[in-house]
This record gives structure tokens, sequence and C-alpha cells, in this order.
């Protein structure tokens, strides 16, 4: 048997396994494969005849908002699209601080009110906070105008799943290509509007 770090087995069982961390997929996949690419730990199964790499984690995102001026009032926008966040606030010297009150005023924005002006800094996490995983979708694209080909500049550096949806359907098109790792053309036998979600 070979291995590679500092695997450790003890009664049949890995003890301190390490998974490397990678920021693109493996070139050459294998089903069974396991990659932690992204902060996400993925699977590589079989489609058909293609390798397909299918994540078993969710990421945690998170954004941290700097008060650099007191204020009894901090607006945050942290763009995670979420009601369900969980913010934690510390002051200039790293110490805790719980304020007054906490609102979430919409998906990408929340209000810190203190009874005295405050500086610090507030991270804001989104994850599976209530009970609904975060979404795992890399890129987005929403296609407005009926076309029977849409090109997807998505920029991940890797081919991704693709997922078409038409309304509220999944729907296959007639063809996905990959043109390169940063983009993909999708094709249909007729004009479509709608969104493709890429994994």
């Amino acid at each position: 048997m070979k291995f590679y770090g500092d695997a450790n087995m003890q009664q049949n069982e890995v003890q301190n396994a390490v998974l490397s961390t990678l920021s693109q997929f493996p070139v050459t996949p294998k089903v069974g494969q396991i990659a932690f690419v992204n902060s996400i730990v993925y699977i590589c199964v079989t489609a058909g005849s293609l390798p397909v790499w299918v994540p078993l984690t969710r990421e945690i995102t998170a954004y941290t908002h700097v008060q650099t001026t007191p204020a009894s009032t901090w607006n945050i926008t942290h763009n995670l699209n979420t009601t369900s966040v969980n913010i934690q606030i510390f002051d200039s010297t790293n110490k805790v601080v719980i304020p007054e009150s906490i609102e979430t005023t919409g998906s990408t924005t929340a209000v810190i009110n203190f009874g005295t002006s405050a500086d610090g800094r507030a991270v804001v996490v989104s994850g599976h906070f209530d009970g609904t995983l975060k979404a795992m979708y890399a890129y987005t694209h929403f296609q407005s105008s009926s076309s029977t080909t849409w090109t997807i500049n998505h920029n991940l550096g890797y081919n991704p799943i693709v997922r078409i949806f038409i309304g509220n359907q999944e729907v296959q098109p007639l063809t996905i290509t990959h043109i390169n790792t940063n983009q993909v053309v999708i094709t249909f036998n007729t004009a479509q509007v709608g969104y493709a979600r890429l994994i």
C-alpha cells in the first residue's frame, strides 16, 4: 500500500487525513476521486460515459464590514443574497461587542445600532442557519432575449456542470459545448428565454 503525507491508520480507520487545497479540478479525473476545490469537497462520478464532479459539502460565505469612523449606526451592504445571516461585531481591540439591535433590512443589507458611537468590524456569515443549504451555484446566467444560442462567459477557470431552466422546469438543450474553461455555449432547437446555473 502506498500513501503520502500524514495519514494515520488505526483500527482500520484513516485518521488525520488532509485533502490538498485546489483552485481548479484535476485535469484527468477518475471516477471515485475526491477533490477539495475552492473550499468545497467534490467526488467524481459517472454521468453516462463522462466523469462529473458532484459537490459533497457546502461552502459558508462571509463578508467583513470595517467601520473606521465611529458611528452609532452601521449600515452594511454584504451582498450575500439572503436574510438568514449571522452577524458578529468586534471593536477596534478585537473584543466581541453586543449592540442594541441588529436588523436584516433586505437580502443584501443589515443595520447595526449601538447606544453610543463605535468603530470596529462586523463579520456577516451565510450558510445553512435556517436549515436550508446555501445554493451551490458558482455562476448564474440570465437569458432575457430569446435565442437558439446562449453564450456564457462565466470565467470560472474550469468546465462546470450546467443546468438550464425555462420557466420553472429544468430542460436539456440540444448541445452544451465548453469552448474553454471560461466560456460555454448552449444551443436549442428553438429560441428560448430562461437561465442557466453553473456548478
